[in-house]
């Protein structure tokens, strides 16, 4: 809440965790089971192999690799794909990392709300009244007057502080 009595905060869509998996992902788990076992018993000798010689099984994917890792990252405890994200031709260079529906809206003392920003995964309140917000990929600032300006651009920001 700021000085004002105003709330902010980041309205996102209800998922209820009791939903049904539809009908064809159980056929594909059963289908692909055998192919997980044999990743899974893989992985556990190139563990110890790891572990006491210091080298793996299989030649190292270096950068591919990193890639891979990069390729989705977990945030309170959604997956996301940066890289469909960053595909999205809606958005310049700086792509929402989170659905669009994941919105900063701000309720007034009388009830009334309103949406400040689409696809925001992060914000604070500076002590300006302004608002520091991110979307994962750009940080922005939406001044007190309703004007928004990036102020910088980076991978996977998470969260941000106003300092000032």
């Amino acid at each position: 809440m700021d000085s004002r009595g105003q709330l902010f905060y980041i309205q996102r869509p209800w998922k209820s965790p009791f939903a049904k998996p539809p009908w064809w992902r159980g056929v594909l788990d059963f289908l692909l089971f055998p192919f997980r076992l044999l990743f899974a018993l893989f992985q556990f000798l190139n563990f110890f192999t790891v572990r006491y010689t210091g080298k793996t099984l299989t030649n190292s994917g270096g950068a591919q690799q990193r890639e891979a890792d990069l390729k989705q990252m977990m945030i309170w405890g959604n997956m996301i794909d940066a890289r469909q994200a960053a595909r999205n031709p809606g958005n310049d260079d700086a792509p929402d990392l989170v659905p669009k529906d994941w919105e900063l809206v701000c309720r007034d003392h009388t009830g009334t709300t309103s949406t400040l920003a689409r696809g925001v995964l992060s914000f604070d309140l500076c002590s300006d009244g302004s608002l520091l917000y991110t979307n994962g990929s750009a940080v922005y600032l939406r001044s007190v007057d309703g004007k928004t300006e990036r102020v910088v651009k980076d991978g996977l920001i998470s969260k941000v502080i106003a300092l000032a």
